[in-house]
């Protein structure tokens, strides 16, 4: 169901988002946020399949959430992506913990925890873990899949402030080197 409009969406229904977020309630009370312009669509057991673009997806139990080469198992809120170019997946977890699976071998899947996150391109053997705590570098994938800002402050405000390094002074036999 759409949760602005009430509106109650069909299993296979493709959905589209348009220039904003939306929100879907699922069947186990699984929030999915879709960034703008995404796509993706609901199975007949109420898992929701990304096809294009981001989402959020929140639950208090065991959900899962499919694309094109993996599967992304989770309780809490993550992030997850899909690249229909790249054929890629990635995964940022925000609250509680997840799983990426690589849904040709299940034997290969990455375990993430809170702040941490992973991609899986099609392919490769393994999931590679690619994304960092780097406050910047989540802010700009987020960008990437056309986030409004205010939205994206809302979902990184609990995250751990950025690196600041002190500047220190050379050592003395250095001062003079160019």
């Amino acid at each position: 169901m759409e949760a602005r409009k009430g509106r109650a969406v069909r299993v296979g229904e493709l959905i589209s988002a348009g220039a904003e977020p939306m929100v879907f309630i699922g069947r186990h009370n699984q929030r999915t946020e879709l960034s703008p312009r995404s796509v993706a669509e609901f199975d007949e057991k109420g898992g929701l399949r990304l096809l294009r673009g981001s989402a959020v997806v929140e639950s208090r139990e065991e959900a899962a959430v499919r694309t094109a080469g993996a599967r992304l198992e989770f309780v809490g809120k993550a992030l997850i992506s899909f690249d229909h170019d790249e054929k890629s997946t990635s995964a940022f977890v925000l609250e509680g913990e997840a799983r990426l699976v690589n849904q040709h071998r299940d034997d290969s899947s990455v375990r993430l925890q809170r702040f941490r996150g992973a991609t899986l391109v099609v392919g490769e053997i393994i999931p590679q873990l690619v994304r960092q705590l780097d406050v910047g570098a989540v802010k700009s994938w987020l960008r990437g899949y056309s986030w409004p800002d205010q939205r994206s402050r809302d979902l990184l405000r609990e995250m751990p402030g950025e690196v600041r390094a002190v500047q220190a002074p050379p050592p003395e036999h250095l001062r003079e080197v160019k």
